[in-house]
Parts: C-alpha cells; sequence; structure tokens
C-alpha cells in the first residue's frame, strides 16, 4: 500500500467510530418522533392534554372571492376530515379553506389554548372567529405576513382561541398558498407552546453556537494556510446557519420581524447561497482529481445558483420557479455525490467520508425542502432533523477537512522547505541563507547581543586536481564534522560549490570560539579508520562579528570574502576580521527546556 493510501486508511480508522455516532444519532432522532413513539391522540379523559391534533375539517375548491359569511352559511356535510398525510392542491385563485367546531365542555374547554400551524412556509394563514358580539374576528400570520402582525409572538403562526359560549361556535382557517401544502395543525396550551419554542431554541442554539465556533476557526485557517478550502467552508456553514433560522422561525422573530417578502425568500437564499458554496468548497477538494467537465460543470451550477438567487426577489409568481428551484437543487446533490464517489473510487482520501457524512444530511435536507415545498407528506419526520442534520455534519466534515488539510499543507511545507534547502548538505541553500543571516545581523542591535558570521570552505589536504564529483562527496563528508561545531539552533548554509556559513547568535569571537574552530580543523586533518578511501580535509575558517564590522551585512561578507581569498604569504586556517582578545569571551548554550531565544 502506497503512503497516500496508508495515510488515508489510518485517517479514516481513526474518524470511523465519530461518523457512525453522527449518523446513529439522527437515526435515534427519527426513531423518538416516530408515529410509534408519539401517541396519535391522548386520552382526554386521562387528565389535560398539553397537545393533541387540531380537528379540523377541510373544503377544496372555492375561489379565492368566496367570504368567510358565504363559507359559513355552507352545509357542513361538505367538509371532509383533514388527513395530515395528504396534499391539497392550493393555489392563488383557490384557497384552502378549514373548520373546526367548539362546543362547551369540548377539547377547548378554558382560557389558554392556541391552534399552531407547525408548517411555517406558507404565505398566509387567516383564522376567523366570533367575538362576544357574533362579529367575526380576523387574524393573520404566515410567510408573507411580519412577524410583529402575528396574534402570537411565537416562533410558529399560532392563533389564540376563544372560549366557547353556552352554544358551540366554529372558527374557520383560509390557507393562502401558491403550492400545494400539507397540514397538521395541533391543539396546544400556553405553557406547551412555550416548551416547545423553548426546545427549538435549544437546538438552534446549540447549531448556532457550534457552527458560529467552526466559522472563526475556518477563518483562522484560511489566513494561517492561505487556503480558499476554510474560506468557502465559512461562507457554507453561515448560510447554513441563515438558512435553519428561516425554516425554523427564528428569523422572522428575531431577525426581521417587520419584513415581509424578504421573510418569504429569504430561506431561498440562504439555500442557494450556501449550494454555491458547498460547490466552490467540492472543487477545492476534489478538483485535482477530476477532468476539465468538473470545473465547467460546477460553474455552470453556481452561475445558475446565483442567476436564481438574483432573480428570486423580483418575482411575485414564485410557482413558477419553484420547479427550478427543485432542479438546481437536485442537481447540485447529485453532482456532489458523484464528484465525492469518482474520487472515493480513484484512491483519494475522504472521498469515503465525504459519501458516509452527505448522504444522510442531503437526505434529510431534501425531505424537509420536499415537504416544505408540498411535493410529498411526511408527517413523521421532525421539524429539528435539518437542525440535527446540519450541526451533525458541520462538526464531521469539518474533523475531515481538517485531516485532509494537514496531508495537503504537510507536503507544501515539504516543498517549501526543498526549496530553501541544499539538496547534498540538507543546509539551507545560498539566497536562503544571505536572507536569514541579514535579518538576524540587523536585529542584533535592538536585541543588544553580539553574534559571530562564520565561511568555511572545504579543500582536500592534498590537491590533486579532484573533478566536480569527488568535491561534492568531499563536501557531502564534512557535513558531519561542521554539525560537532554548531548548536541545534545556528543558521548553516551553503554559499558556494565548496563553501559553507555559520550563524551564531549570542557568541563574541575569542579564545572559546577559536577552541571550537580549532577543533574543526583538526577533525579535517584526521583519517577515518574505518575508511580507507578516506581523505584528510582542510577546513579554511574566517569569523566576523557585530562588533568587528558595525556596517551592514553586505559589507560584512564582502570582508568575509576577502578575508578567505587574501593569504599573504602563510596559510592560516582560522582568520579574524579582527583578532580577539584573550580570553573574556563565551558560547551560550541552551538548557533543557528553555526556549529559542533564551541563551546561558
Amino acid at each position: 500500500m502506497t503512503e497516500p493510501r496508508a495515510a488515508s486508511a489510518a485517517s479514516w480508522r481513526r474518524c470511523q467510530p465519530l461518523l457512525w455516532a453522527g449518523v446513529w444519532g439522527l437515526v435515534f432522532l427519527l426513531g423518538l418522533h416516530s408515529p410509534r413513539a408519539a401517541a396519535s391522540t391522548p386520552n382526554l379523559h386521562a387528565g389535560s392534554p398539553a397537545s393533541y391534533a387540531a380537528p379540523l375539517q377541510v373544503l377544496e375548491g372555492l375561489p379565492a372571492s368566496a367570504t368567510v359569511e358565504q363559507v359559513a352559511a355552507m352545509d357542513a356535510a361538505l367538509f371532509k376530515p383533514l388527513v395530515s398525510s395528504k396534499r391539497y392542491a392550493v393555489s392563488a385563485a383557490s384557497p384552502l379553506w378549514l373548520r373546526m367546531t367548539l362546543a362547551p365542555g369540548g377539547v377547548v374547554d378554558g382560557t389558554g389554548w392556541l391552534l399552531e400551524f407547525p408548517t411555517v412556509i406558507v404565505d398566509r394563514y387567516e383564522l376567523f372567529q366570533r367575538d362576544a358580539n357574533g362579529a367575526w374576528r380576523m387574524a393573520v400570520a404566515g410567510d408573507f405576513v411580519a412577524h410583529v402582525q402575528w396574534p402570537a409572538d411565537s416562533l410558529r403562526p399560532r392563533f389564540p382561541l376563544l372560549v366557547p359560549s353556552a352554544d358551540a361556535q366554529d372558527i374557520f382557517v383560509r390557507v393562502v398558498h401558491r403550492l400545494p401544502v400539507n397540514l397538521s395543525p395541533v391543539l396546544v396550551n400556553a405553557a406547551e407552546a412555550s416548551r416547545r419554542d423553548a426546545v427549538q431554541m435549544l437546538w438552534v442554539g446549540l447549531q448556532l453556537g457550534v457552527l458560529a465556533a467552526l466559522v472563526f476557526f475556518c477563518a483562522q485557517m484560511a489566513l494561517a494556510y492561505r487556503d480558499r478550502t476554510y474560506a468557502w467552508y465559512a461562507g457554507y456553514l453561515v448560510l447554513t446557519v441563515m438558512a435553519t433560522l428561516c425554516y425554523t422561525g427564528v428569523g422572522q422573530r428575531y431577525l426581521w420581524p417587520h419584513a415581509t417578502i424578504f421573510a418569504s425568500h429569504a430561506i431561498v437564499l440562504a439555500v442557494m447561497g450556501a449550494l454555491a458554496f458547498n460547490l466552490q468548497f467540492t472543487r477545492s477538494i476534489f478538483g485535482g482529481v477530476q477532468g476539465r467537465n468538473f470545473h465547467r460543470m460546477a460553474r455552470v451550477l453556481m452561475a445558475l445558483c446565483l442567476a436564481y438567487m438574483a432573480a428570486s426577489p423580483f418575482v411575485q409568481q414564485y410557482e413558477r420557479m419553484v420547479p427550478m428551484f427543485h432542479v438546481i437543487t437536485l442537481s447540485v446533490f447529485a453532482f456532489t455525490i458523484t464528484c465525492a464517489w469518482r474520487a472515493w473510487r480513484r484512491g483519494v482520501a475522504f472521498g469515503g467520508y465525504w459519501l458516509l457524512v452527505y448522504v444522510p444530511y442531503l437526505a434529510c435536507v431534501a425531505l424537509a425542502l420536499a415537504e416544505s415545498s408540498g411535493l410529498i407528506t411526511a408527517p413523521w419526520l421532525p421539524n429539528e432533523t435539518p437542525v440535527a442534520g446540519a450541526l451533525v455534519e458541520g462538526v464531521v466534515m469539518m474533523l475531515c477537512i481538517n485531516a485532509w488539510s494537514r496531508l495537503r499543507h504537510a507536503d507544501t511545507v515539504r516543498e517549501q522547505a526543498a526549496k530553501g534547502h541544499d539538496p547534498l548538505t540538507g543546509f539551507l541553500n545560498r539566497k536562503t541563507f544571505r536572507e536569514r543571516a541579514a535579518r538576524i545581523w540587523h536585529a542584533a542591535p535592538a536585541l543588544e547581543r553580539d553574534l559571530a558570521i562564520i565561511y568555511v570552505t572545504v579543500e582536500p589536504a592534498d590537491p590533486d586536481g579532484l573533478n566536480t564529483v569527488e568535491t561534492e562527496e568531499l563536501l557531502a563528508r564534512s557535513v558531519r564534522l561542521v554539525r560537532t561545531i554548531t548548536r541545534d539552533f545556528d543558521t548553516v548554509g551553503r554559499l558556494g560549490r565548496n563553501m559553507l556559513g555559520i550563524v551564531m547568535e549570542g557568541v563574541t569571537p575569542g579564545e572559546s570560539l577559536k577552541a571550537r574552530l580549532s577543533r574543526l580543523v583538526a577533525l579535517g586533518l584526521m583519517h577515518d579508520a574505518d575508511d580507507p578511501a578516506s581523505m584528510a580535509l582542510r577546513f579554511t575558517v574566517a569569523v566576523g562579528s557585530r562588533r568587528s564590522e558595525p556596517g551592514d551585512f553586505a559589507s560584512l561578507d564582502a570582508a568575509l570574502q576577502a578575508l578567505m581569498a587574501d593569504d599573504g604569504n602563510t596559510h592560516r586556517a582560522i582568520r579574524f576580521l579582527h583578532p580577539p582578545e584573550v580570553g573574556g569571551d563565551s558560547i551560550p548554550v541552551r538548557r533543557f527546556g528553555s526556549a529559542p531565544g533564551q541563551l546561558e
């Protein structure tokens, strides 16, 4: 198995328990809200139930001009029982009428009861009930109604019900929408309504806190690594949170309570924006292993998302654009899953993670969107499913991205390190060494410490016209000897064909440094007893310090180069720009546990 495949397999084994925990968590959440777990209708005689299904009847096919007086005068036999698992055809020209009878001693036997519609993505709910004088009173709520006009300050459309008098009273609800709807209204008391809002806010707050932390983490990683992948994912998380706020009603209640049209289009804009960022994120993850058509298709889908976002607020008859919304959404989902599947088949790291995380999450989102649009009926689907799915997806996918990023940037760091180092010696190359040495040289006065710059040339003790290959071998053998005089935090680089450079911070030229350099010269003249082919090396050392050359680094470099070339009549192995005074110097070493800048 190759090294990338082995790393991918190891990462998969580490992440697999968490991934399966997220999947089974969603299954457990669905099980808690399954029809078998939730009682259909509580026993009214066992106590005071907090909520139960509203006994509504439905009438279809009436024109938009029908008034509540006309509907109230119709025969009650025309109304059929409302079925929560049925799709009802609703359009602008033909709204849906609901009817419920309140009788003394019936289900609403006191004050504080509300009629709740769990589906907030409906244009308008209009509830009609008679007051004490017998006049019809209307209350409105819905997606196209400002939240400040709702009869109850809640996350879902709720209507307070009046206490029935001695006679039975009928209440009517007109549902105005441009798409088929699925209705599951319930009767709740005030305490149960507060509890439901608290649970919904708990889920939203949990998702908001976790995803906000992930967004800040992505921003930090994007700036640290200069990687736009984290920026795309951060944008995707932000818009996912916005879509959640719209879906749960938190946005209408707290962020834009006075908005009317925007309240209806906000979720569409958030979903399309999240899909666009998701496409960019997919391109960053899998773009390197896909063909040219992959990027073209991604650009086309992203352009469709942006075009839909730009046109949606200006289209009044939005029902004409809903099929396009479904086509774009399903296309992006299919494109993302296909890319992950192809990458996984090709052995790309984290392709399998993507499938394992995204398939359940996209299934939850698709079910929620399809039910909200009236395409399917799913009364068993809890309202918290998309919120919980986004929470699990955001956390688990972030772990996968982080593991993928470590592998990707590890290669980048190795490449950058290889660019700055000499392949033969492992020391810094000429350009990198000169830049770093100049930076240390000019920073020394501010730190109030001296430093030594040492140039070392390597030659055979008995030169006999060595070729380039033999000279390279000598230089490679000299690396071990040079390391004996340097500390682990000294800067060492290769300056030329047979020249090395050393920067020793906190060192003042003197007897201690001279003794250390003399040891290098002596070691070079010794033959290796274990290698009969070894030859003696002659080291020539030039030393300069901040005190001896207070100018810039370029002048010191020129002076050391001249010192190496000018030998006079006698060969000197160790040469100082200015001979140091006898004694008084020291070579600081780093004690165990000290920081790199703390020299003693």
